[in-house]
């Protein structure tokens, strides 16, 4: 069966206490690099985050977006030109 067809099980999310919010935070992903390891590992977490129930009001990211770890600009570039579209948000 491919990934695509796969049904996975809702998580169900820890939900406020009377009014409130409810959110995930993480970071460090450091997932700039296209077909590295991290990438794949960001993705997994997301696809956990999918998984919740119900969806989280909003999510904040703490950083560490990129690998960086070069002083090629082009490098430097490339990787937050593959990172900024936030495709791994949806």
């Amino acid at each position: 069966m491919s990934s695509e067809h796969q049904t996975f099980e809702r998580i169900h999310a820890l939900l406020p206490r009377g009014a409130g919010h409810q959110f995930v935070l993480y970071g460090d992903t450091c997932s700039g690099v296209s077909g590295g390891l991290h990438e794949r590992t960001f993705a997994a977490v997301n696809a956990i985050v999918r998984r919740l129930v119900p969806s989280p009001d909003f999510i904040v990211f703490t950083g560490d977006e990129i690998v960086g770890l070069t002083a090629d600009p082009e490098q430097l570039r490339a990787q937050w030109q593959h990172w900024l579209p936030m495709r791994w948000a949806g």
